[in-house]
């Protein structure tokens, strides 16, 4: 019986049509961990780390042997295969094999997009839109999925692209300005949005969002506006027509 994880929001376990239980949420970090990682050994003091951040007890090891074991024994009740989690020097290993999860259906789902953007923008961003379709909320909090919500926004970053280039700026207008006072020293997301800007009229207002970000990289990073912001800017004080897409200069 094949066993699903999903880690893209609340922690959930399926094993067929079943709902697998969990222990709580210091079980519920070891599963995210061993899911984020899945086919490389997760080391337990990683584990200890994730689920004590500030000042683990002196039992700390035990106890994640404990989690781990316990879940083994329920995943086994449940049906899953033998070796799903197998023990490994220093840590645990969750199986390649036979199991999926959520993050590697968005992972599989980005990567697709991403081969066709330069042919088939359209196909591109349906798969995007499948991708984050498959998000139930925000993810368990702490390192092992830091970066999996920054892939999520570096997704959601050419999603909103393509939706400018495929001409469905007006939609999507708002959420990148969002976004922006969220994340200002996004310079991709900010290219879109000034291209949307300046396609809906408001030439002012993408000069502003230039500007902004460039106050933000000079104050936040130190550094200034890449090259492709930079043509965008000059080619909106001149008047001419820029693209929502990476340009050289």
């Amino acid at each position: 019986m094949e066993v699903e994880f999903k880690i893209l929001g609340p922690v959930e376990i399926r094993a067929g049509a079943a709902r697998v239980p969990l222990a709580g949420p210091r079980q519920e970090s070891v599963v995210v961990a061993l899911v984020s990682d899945r086919g490389r050994v997760v080391q337990v003091d990683r584990l200890v780390d994730l689920v004590w951040p500030e000042q683990p007890p002196a039992t700390a090891r035990r106890q994640i042997q404990d989690l781990v074991s316990r879940l083994r024994r329920t995943l086994a009740a449940a049906g899953a295969p033998a070796d799903l989690i197998s023990t490994a020097p220093g840590g645990y290993v969750l199986s390649a094999t036979g199991c999926t999860s959520d993050v590697q259906s968005f992972q599989a789902l980005v990567e697709r997009a991403e081969a066709v953007v330069a042919d088939d923008p359209g196909t591109a961003a349906a798969r995007l839109s499948e991708a984050f379709g498959l998000w139930r909320g925000d993810p368990a909090a702490g390192p092992c999925v830091r970066w999996i919500t920054d892939r999520r926004l570096e997704a959601r970053e050419l999603w909103l692209e393509l939706e400018v280039r495929l001409g469905r700026h007006r939609r999507v207008l708002g959420e990148m300005l969002d976004l922006l006072d969220e994340w200002p020293c996004r310079e991709r997301l900010a290219l879109a949005a000034m291209a949307a800007l300046v396609r809906v009229g408001r030439r002012g207002h993408a000069l502003v969002t230039y500007e902004r970000t460039r106050r933000a990289l000079a104050d936040d990073l130190g550094v200034d506006p890449g090259p492709e912001l930079r043509l965008a800017y000059r080619r909106i004080i001149e008047d001419e027509p820029i693209s929502a897409a990476a340009q050289k200069a």
